[in-house]
């Protein structure tokens, strides 16, 4: 089990992150004295969420391109995006 700050560590973002997906439901915590941890499977369910796939900033460095490219392709329709979640746009890496 990993508290927030170490869990963020592993996510490279920052601990407030953490707390929101906690708070929207992307990850579930649970409470040990007034403590919140986050199970190794908890983890790994995420991370199979986008597993293989690129978010916009990554298909842009891809493409070496910049992120507004990438968003104009995707209104055009030149680029479509394999799933949404989290918010984010997440891309098939191409081959």
């Amino acid at each position: 089990m990993r508290n927030i700050n170490e869990t963020a560590t592993y996510f490279k973002v920052k601990p407030r992150v953490i707390r929101d997906w906690l708070f929207k439901g992307y990850l579930k915590g649970t409470k040990i004295d007034n403590r919140v941890y986050i199970t190794d499977e908890e983890i790994n369910r995420l991370e199979e969420q986008t597993r293989g796939l690129l978010n916009k900033e990554q298909i842009a460095k891809h493409y070496g391109v910049k992120v507004k490219t990438i968003e104009a392709w995707v209104l055009k329709g030149k680029l479509v995006p394999k799933k949404k979640f989290m918010k984010r746009l997440w891309f098939e890496v191409p081959k």
